[in-house]
């Protein structure tokens, strides 16, 4: 028997306890709105297509099988990927690799040839779909055999069980010293399911649905659902992994109006000359289209492994079936001929217990060795499937499917999932469906499971939702501009300067502060030599050219970071020059202010003398004072000797006046360029940004760069401006579409957000955390609750209160960080708060420094001020699926990414990012 772990007494109280305000009894069937993809979620091959739903992948192919295939293995890839590796794992923990190999050669051996042709082209279409995209396995291709294991790996798994039922021939024989025959291996329970019609409904037509169990890891791989449209035979339905050209799990809707689903049973004979069940039942399915066609095609010729209980209907007859299928033996119940199991007329269920006896006994070698109990009894699942059947006869609809399997036992521990149709909404081919635990609460990995994959993560809940034919709207141009940059193949790191390496110091030397006054220099002129030795080795990373953007992105982190320490503190405590600091042992303020701005006036003074001057200035001043005080006056003196001109009116500011400048846009257009004679070449700019910049309080800086966006990419370049008038000029080859000042931050300005994602850490007593509950309310306080739990870990050894945004007052929403856990549309403080975050959200997909984002792996947070009470920061973490942001709460408590945003996408990648000011940006029309 499988191991299911249940959650102790107090878990239970304190999820019953946090959820109590926000979960109320649901007892009917999901009111779901037909969906409609978030074009940017949208993926396509030809006229093959992929998006995302509530924690599951639709995907639809079509035409001939290799075409079809190839669409397939195109747009799954990586997750077929993954799904060997998990399924490599399973076979081998400690040599995945080796495991695979072993698993391969039985494969090739016994199920390769034994698929209908049409199937194995199929299968290598997806292979080569999948290889063609990126896809790798053990340093290889993707190939034939790789998805034929996937395809029949429920038949490999009972081949053991079909094995000891198999006879050797030796049964009944009596040898003189004894022998031990070893025991059928144990089976697992693995699902749930039920088909109802007259006089059991209360419409006399068909309801009809199932539930799966099996183990944590290779349950993440159960949430893909296959719209096929076939160049020969029906239209299917089916839910089913990657890679798949059969369910598995198994559930079908047909375009010839046929249902179909199976639980397993246990296990009768091997046929070794028989065909695999998968070639068996995916021909049922796309070429039956009736009761008999469909058991004439599973009742001929089959291997008999993973033996099955199959439920069948057809919504044009409202009829129904129950077919128990052994290896040489099958038992058909219908309801055609009233033939009821138990009495329970217009019901079937189905819950992995063998009823018919004849089947029973094929699952034994023989009846004259040891005796075994072959006589059926009722389990569990079966008294409480007769139970609801008692309570529900002649009233069961789309409530019931809701109902039962949203409890226990039929809805266990380990279930994945659920679905659901009836008649009616079969003529359409739509179903309801939850991928995830379906009573909500999350099933997190044991430390077995962790220590034997690494790679199994805690599997949520999700919404249910209704899966059918929703093809997405064409992609606009916009949205293909647009396009998400977390979708698609095998990603790897965006390219650009390499990290730095460990190097000589920038300069040297360790200084004191001689007053309070010159605290700034002596935590500047230490942190600085990083950051510029940080930009010195990026740069000689890419041969001496400038900083690419990532590079500069990277770079910005350390800016932001000075500015947002210097400003954090400044909004708590009073802004004060850097030559009034003054030492007090009642609060750091002081300190992030002297070090913070010192940081950005160094910064500022390698601008105004050039990267050599200062390096140089910079060395020969700490080699001259290692070890002993110095006075700001000596610095000035020493900078200005260096750079041979007056630095008076510099340092004046910096050190004598509080507060940042801040950089107005007044005006910025698109002008074509005019040359006063045809010129000559290639790529000669085209087009000028003209435009007025003011500043404020303070002096313009001294290098400002200015980034021009096209169609064809972006080119960044320091701004000359006339310092009277503020006019600039900047020429682009291509049409620009927006252009931005300071778009890495790298310059000293107060303009946008000052609030890191770890503001908070500074006083965490005054932080609260809000989840939502008008969305996947269950799946974020459980999010909420896993940062929590993270955050105590950090360090601080704090319990951040939990409220849902319901119970939250307006006072403590200006008395505290708030850390909001679910978007606009789960959370209500987040859609108050939102216009202070620089996210915009699609339906199924958001957009954040410049990029969309539509893979439901990914996730998000990003900090602003508070809006009720702006000396507070706000951050808001949010996912594009209930596992995303059940996987990224955590994260963000356990301090991944820094910057003001960061996104956590799938696969595990985390991007930091500082994000641009939007009052220094402007969008130009095409």
């Amino acid at each position: 028997m499988r191991k299911i772990f249940a959650f102790g007494l107090a878990a239970l109280l304190l999820h019953a306890a946090a959820f109590a305000e926000s979960l109320v009894l649901v007892e009917t069937a999901p009111r779901t709105a037909l969906f409609k993809p978030d074009a940017r979620s949208v993926q396509r091959s030809g006229p093959a297509y992929r998006y995302p739903q509530a924690g599951w992948i639709v995907l639809h192919i079509e035409g001939e099988p290799y075409e079809r295939g190839l669409q397939h293995g195109k747009l799954l890839s990586p997750e077929i990927v993954k799904y060997v590796e998990c399924l490599a794992a399973v076979a081998s923990h400690k040599d995945p690799s080796a495991g695979w190999r072993q698993m391969r050669t039985m494969v090739n051996a016994l199920f390769v040839r034994k698929f209908e042709h049409e199937y194995l082209e199929e299968m290598q279409g997806i292979a080569d779909g999948a290889s063609g995209a990126g896809g790798r396995f053990d340093g290889r291709p993707i190939d034939l055999v790789d998805v034929v294991a996937l395809n029949v790996w429920a038949e490999i798994m009972t081949l053991d069980g079909a094995l000891s039922a198999t006879p050797t021939g030796l049964e009944g024989i009596r040898f003189p010293d004894g022998h031990v025959k070893s025991p059928a291996p144990a089976q697992g329970e693995h699902c749930s399911a039920f088909a109802a019609t007259a006089p059991a409904t209360a419409d006399g037509k068909i309801v009809f649905g199932h539930i799966s169990m099996y183990e944590l890891y290779p349950s993440s791989f159960f949430n893909v659902w296959i719209d096929l449209k076939p160049a020969k035979g029906n239209r299917i339905l089916m839910q089913t992994v990657p890679g798949g050209i059969q369910s598995g799990l198994d559930y079908y809707l047909t375009s010839a109006g046929m249902l179909v689903s199976e639980t397993t049973i246990q296990q009768t004979r091997f046929n070794a000359e028989g065909q695999a069940l998968t070639s068996q039942i995916r021909k049922a399915v796309q070429y039956g289209d009736s009761i008999d066609s469909i058991v004439a095609i599973l009742d001929h010729g089959g291997n008999g492994l993973y033996s099955n209980e199959w439920l069948i209907a057809d919504i044009k007859t409202n009829e129904i079936a129950m077919f128990e299928l052994g290896t040489h033996t099958s038992k058909l119940y219908r309801s055609s001929k009233h033939e009821w199991f138990g009495g329970t007329e217009g019901f079937y269920w189905g819950c992995n217990n063998v009823k018919d006896r004849v089947v029973r006994l094929e699952t034994q070698a023989g009846v004259n060795d040891r005796p075994v109990n072959v006589v059926y009894h009722p389990k569990d699942r079966d008294r409480q499937w007769v139970g609801f059947y008692q309570k529900y006869k002649g009233r069961i609809d789309a409530n019931f499917g809701h109902e039962v399997f949203s409890t226990g036992p039929i809805a266990s521990f380990s279930s994945v999932d659920a679905k659901y149709t009836t008649s009616d909404a079969a003529q359409t081919m739509t179903t309801w469906a939850l991928f995830g635990p379906p009573l909500g609460r999350a099933w997190r990995p044991e430390p077995w499971e962790r220590a034997n994959f690494p790679a199994v993560q805690a599997m949520v809940s999700n919404p249910w939702t209704q899966i059918g034919i929703f093809p997405p709207a064409p992609q606009t141009p916009d949205e293909e501009a647009g396009k998400a940059v977390d979708l698609g193949g095998h990603r790897r790191e965006a390219q650009g300067g390499q990290e730095a390496k460990s190097s000589q110091p920038a300069w040297h030397g360790t200084i004191l502060a001689k007053s309070d006054g010159d605290l700034w220099l002596a935590t500047a002129f230490a942190d600085y030599e990083h950051v510029f030795n940080q930009d010195n080795q990026r740069a000689q990373a890419s041969d001496g050219r400038c900083l690419c953007a990532a590079d500069k992105q990277k770079t910005a982190g350390d800016f932001f970071g000075a500015r947002s320490k210097y400003m954090v503190a400044a909004q708590a405590t009073g802004d004060v020059a850097l030559s009034q600091i003054a030492f007090t042992t009642v609060d750091d303020n002081w300190y992030r202010i002297a070090s913070g701005k010192g940081l950005l006036l160094l910064h500022e003074l390698r601008a105004v003398l050039g990267d050599k001057k200062f390096a140089d200035a910079m060395d020969a001043f700490g080699t001259q004072h290692a070890g002993k005080e110095v006075s700001s006056g000596e610095f000035v003196a020493h900078m200005e000797a260096a750079y041979g001109k007056n630095l008076k009116n510099f340092f004046d500011y910096w050190l004598n006046h509080t507060g940042l400048p801040r950089v107005k846009i007044v005006s910025a257009e698109v002008r074509p360029r005019v040359y006063k004679t045809e010129p000559k070449g290639k790529h000669l700019p085209q087009f000028v940004v003209a435009g007025t910049l003011s500043i404020e309080n303070g002096p313009w800086p001294a290098a400002l760069e200015a980034t021009v966006e096209t169609a064809k990419g972006e080119a960044t370049s320091m701004l000359k401006i006339d310092p009277d008038s503020g006019a600039f000029e900047i020429e682009s080859v291509e049409r620009p579409t927006r252009f931005c000042v300071d778009k890495y931050n790298r310059s000293a300005l107060a303009n946008g957000n000052f609030y890191k994602l770890d503001t908070f850490m500074i006083d965490p007593v005054n932080t609260l955390i809000v989840y939502g509950t008008e969305d996947d309310a269950a799946e974020n306080v459980e999010a909420a609750e896993e940062l929590q739990l993270a955050l105590i870990k950090r360090g601080p050894n704090v319990t951040v209160p939990l409220r849902s945004d319901k119970n939250v007052t307006g006072e403590e929403l200006k008395t505290h960080h708030i850390l909001l856990v679910g978007g606009p549309g789960a959370n209500r403080i987040s859609r108050e708060f939102a216009a202070a975050f620089p996210v915009e959200f699609g339906s199924g997909s958001f957009k954040i420094g410049g990029n969309w984002y539509a893979h439901p792996g990914s996730a998000l947070a990003v900090a602003a001020a508070n809006p009720r009470a702006p000396k507070f920061s706000a951050v808001l973490i949010a996912g594009l699926s209930s596992t995303a942001i059940f996987s990224a709460a955590p994260r963000f408590g356990h301090g991944e990414g820094g910057g003001d945003a960061v996104i956590f996408e799938h696969g595990g990648r985390t991007q930091s990012l500082v994000l641009h000011a939007k009052e220094l940006e402007r969008e130009f029309g095409k």
